[in-house]
């Protein structure tokens, strides 16, 4: 593509908004915590959503024959340019303002925040989304992601793991975690890369939050800002650890097989 092309490209993308309704169930979150090996009870109408399980929600509805083999094509394909089909989530933050409960309807909305040229080729992209339900704006979110032509996988930049950890966690995600997790989101691009040997970000994300519900169950959490360094293989060891910084702030991370830095995010939370 010439400069010319990129920046009408870019124009197009910024702004560029959908929104989609839906409502909070008991079952996939039933599924979620069976998942994730927690036996618990039902939920119940009224029960708050846990962290990060508003992504079992607002399926993206395309046809299959709508959606590319390797399903980069599925969520959020209104708001991406096709001319980068190839989709890289680098981080998220959000900001939880108060609980989504079973029962509650919900409307996301999600715009293109942020749309920038990288010298390398391809664009770096700030998605925005916001969740409201009776109550009002329930949860903040904005997801980074790169989206580079077909077929680009630039290296990761190592980054020095945390000195301490206080709680951590080892597992090796296997074959049935990723098909269970995918099927969970209706999420073709998680089932492609399980498929392909690379464990979901999203689930990496979700393992990490975990493991500080796990070890901290007293733990609201508030706010989060997480960071993917390297993609990680599926059906190898994993570390899941973290740190107490102080009164209402947490360090989490994981580590692959060889021990290198793959998510790192820093939790704000009300003990």
């Amino acid at each position: 593509m010439t400069d010319d092309d990129v920046q009408a490209a870019l124009r197009q993308l910024r702004g560029r908004s959908t929104q989609r309704v839906d409502e909070v169930t008991a079952a996939p979150l039933a599924a979620l915590a069976a998942t994730l090996d927690h036996a618990e009870r039902p939920p119940l109408p009224g029960d708050a959503l846990p962290p990060l399980a508003h992504w079992l929600f607002f399926w993206p509805l395309r046809t299959t024959s709508g959606v590319e083999h390797d399903g980069e094509t599925g969520r959020h394909a209104e708001l991406l340019p096709p001319e980068w089909p190839q989709r890289q989530w680098t981080g998220v933050r959000l900001r939880f303002h108060h609980a989504l409960r079973v029962g509650d309807e919900m409307l996301r909305q999600s715009r293109v925040q942020q749309a920038q040229a990288l010298p390398e080729g391809g664009v770096r992209l700030t998605l925005r989304h916001e969740i409201t339900n009776a109550q009002g704006l329930a949860l903040e979110e904005e997801q980074d992601l790169v989206c580079r032509a077909a077929g680009a996988r630039p290296g990761a930049t190592p980054q020095p793991v945390p000195a301490e950890a206080h709680f951590a966690r080892l597992l090796t995600p296997g074959a049935v975690l990723l098909f269970r997790y995918a099927a969970l989101r209706f999420d073709s691009q998680a089932a492609h890369d399980g498929a392909t040997g690379l464990l979901p970000p999203a689930l990496l994300a979700t393992l990490a939050v975990d493991l500080l519900r796990r070890e901290r169950p007293a733990t609201a959490l508030r706010a989060l800002d997480c960071t993917l360094l390297r993609p990680v293989p599926s059906g190898q060891p994993l570390r899941l650890a973290g740190r107490d910084d102080g009164p209402g702030h947490r360090t989490l991370w994981a580590q692959d097989a060889a021990g290198r830095l793959a998510l790192q995010a820093h939790a704000e939370c009300a003990d």
